[in-house]
């Protein structure tokens, strides 16, 4: 393809030719061309100005592309432009640039449910949370904050007995929204752990088991074991020595 301005210089120069005759034919010649080189050079100074305008004016910057997707700032070549749309995890609504987690419909106790189902496995455990209702989320919040102001230093000092305990004491509303609660007593349930032999998947269902009462004296019984028997293997006689107190109150 022609160049435009080029193509307008050199109908230029051969007019001027025509007008002034061959004699001037070298000067004119020679200036026309000083004249081609400066408006070229011009023009692709401007051609490269136009080749990097911005799109946006800073890197990592997002906007809404649409109800569920968003685009970023980001870097091509020297110049700054909007990238491909980025659609919202999980179908989330996109508000203000970033995209929001749509809330689902259970409640706090439907969330601590859905947790105890992942095991070890932290994305399902967040997974579960984004599962929650709008209160769901806020009742489960609330617990997370009191357990971690209240208790948080037992279990930073590896003494999940005693922050279980705590939890029970320090955050009981919080907990009764957010836990489910059996109707085993104590004793039933101290049985039930006995014969999981140490599975911890079946210990955690002697607990939804239990009563809020059974919880607090079964609490009593570990804390006392946590801080006065720390041998699992001496557990049986030091029940009777150290913890009587609190096994006797295992009704």
């Amino acid at each position: 393809m022609c160049h435009p301005i080029r193509t307008t210089l050199a109908i230029t120069v051969f007019m001027g030719l025509l007008a002034c005759g061959g004699g001037d034919e070298e000067a004119t010649t020679d200036q026309a061309s000083q004249d081609t080189a400066t408006d070229v050079q011009g023009n692709d100074d401007v051609g490269l100005d136009l080749a990097c305008q911005n799109e946006c004016d800073e890197l990592g910057a997002s906007v809404c592309a649409g109800m569920n997707s968003r685009m970023e700032c980001v870097a091509d070549g020297e110049c700054m432009v909007w990238s491909e749309e980025i659609p919202c995890d999980d179908g989330g609504n996109c508000a203000a640039g970033q995209c929001e987690a749509v809330a689902g419909d259970l409640d706090c106790l439907g969330i601590s449910v859905c947790k105890g189902q992942c095991g070890e496995d932290e994305s399902c455990k967040d997974s579960c949370y984004t599962q929650g209702s709008e209160q769901g989320q806020l009742d489960w919040t609330a617990l997370a904050d009191c357990i971690e102001t209240q208790c948080g230093e037992l279990f930073v000092a590896e003494k999940p007995a005693a922050g279980a305990q705590c939890t029970l004491t320090s955050c009981k509303d919080q907990y009764l929204i957010c836990t489910p609660v059996g109707t085993d007593t104590c004793k039933e349930s101290l049985s039930c752990l006995q014969a999981c032999d140490g599975d911890n998947t079946c210990q955690g269902g002697c607990l939804l088991t239990a009563d809020y009462d059974s919880l607090l004296e079964m609490s009593a019984i570990l804390t006392c074991f946590e801080e006065k028997c720390p041998d699992p293997g001496e557990w049986t006689g030091c029940a009777t020595s150290k913890c009587l107190g609190p096994v006797l109150g295992c009704h």
